[in-house]
């Protein structure tokens, strides 16, 4: 990181910090820990968004990369049009997706079959890991609570596993992994904190039925 970034960087940090001190209102601050959330994820989801469909775009190239773009980022529109429409839907079919990407992670890690595979065809577990996660990050907005937990078992199982393998020749992708996971971890545990803050701006004695929703307050 260049020192011009580094310096924009440190003071959205520091600008961020001074705001959450400055505001005592339960809500604004609930809203401002989601907010930052998803902001963290939509940079990471546009940077690499953008990266895999340019690489995909050089190579194969051609209508055959159109096809192996239109694979993933449309079911990837569906989800998160869905989480953000429709969580009741949402939350059961990410749920599911959320523990199907926790397996792939594990898979990747201890099968080298599946590591040959990518290497043939590329990396297809990091694409679907990566879309999961930002349909997830879209069901934040209703569902702040449950989605900020999928993204943390999501972002923390790259560390798990590849902490307990010898990575040898795969390191390579289990960096990109924890790289890619790190900024889950992060939303992950905004949300978290979110839905904690957003808690006390809630009338006591109040219950909601469901997954915890942040509403209209955050």
């Amino acid at each position: 990181m260049d020192p011009i970034r580094l310096l924009i960087f440190l003071i959205v940090i520091v600008g961020a910090i001074l705001f959450f001190a400055r505001v005592k209102d339960p809500s604004l601050r609930a809203r401002f820990l989601k907010r930052a959330g998803m902001a963290v994820m939509g940079l990471l989801g546009g940077f690499l968004g953008l990266f895999i469909v340019g690489e995909t775009l050089t190579d194969p190239g051609g209508w055959k990369a159109v096809g192996l773009i239109a694979i993933w980022l449309v079911p990837l529109a569906a989800l998160a049009a869905i989480a953000w429409l429709k969580p009741m839907w949402g939350v059961p079919i990410l749920t599911a997706l959320t523990a199907a990407a926790v397996a792939l992670i594990a898979w990747r890690a201890f099968d080298e079959r599946i590591r040959d595979l990518e290497d043939r065809i590329g990396p297809f577990t990091t694409v679907a890991i990566f879309a999961v996660a930002v349909a997830t990050t879209a069901l934040g907005h209703k569902r702040t609570r449950t989605a900020g937990i999928m993204l943390l078992a999501i972002g923390a199982a790259p560390f798990l596993f590849w902490g307990l393998v010898d990575a040898g020749d795969g390191l390579s992708l289990g960096t990109v992994y924890m790289v890619v996971g790190s900024p889950m971890v992060v939303t992950g545990t905004l949300y978290v904190l979110s839905d904690v803050v957003a808690r006390r701006a809630r009338p006591p004695g109040t219950e909601e039925p469901g997954p915890y929703r942040l509403g209209k307050a955050a």
